[in-house]
């Protein structure tokens, strides 16, 4: 996103249904955008689906609207808009550990 970006939310819905979030930028700013990266791994099951939502603010309220009158469009400048998300994930095997031990 790019100046007009406001929010940005990946959630998690397990197979069972189950939803959760996973990571929530309640205030987007362009300039500190990027990378996030967890202290510890996150593990999910297969079959888990993963959803990027993201808001914008085109109206005068947006402090970092460069025109709130301005028809919007995608496109690379900063004057337009777009929105990408990334997610590295690796497979990993089951290791039965429950509350940090391992199960024979």
């Amino acid at each position: 996103m790019h100046l007009r970006g406001k929010s940005a939310r990946y959630d998690l819905t397990y197979p069972d249904g189950r939803q959760e979030p996973l990571l929530y930028v309640p205030q987007y700013d362009f300039g500190w955008q990027h990378n996030y990266y967890f202290n510890e791994p996150v593990f999910v099951p297969a079959g888990t689906k993963v959803t990027l939502t993201l808001w914008w603010d085109n109206s005068a309220d947006n402090p970092t609207n460069p025109d709130p009158t301005a028809t919007v469009t995608y496109g690379a400048p900063t004057t337009a808009e777009m929105g990408f998300g990334w997610l590295h994930w690796t497979n990993a095997e089951a290791r039965n550990i429950v509350v940090g031990e391992l199960l024979p």
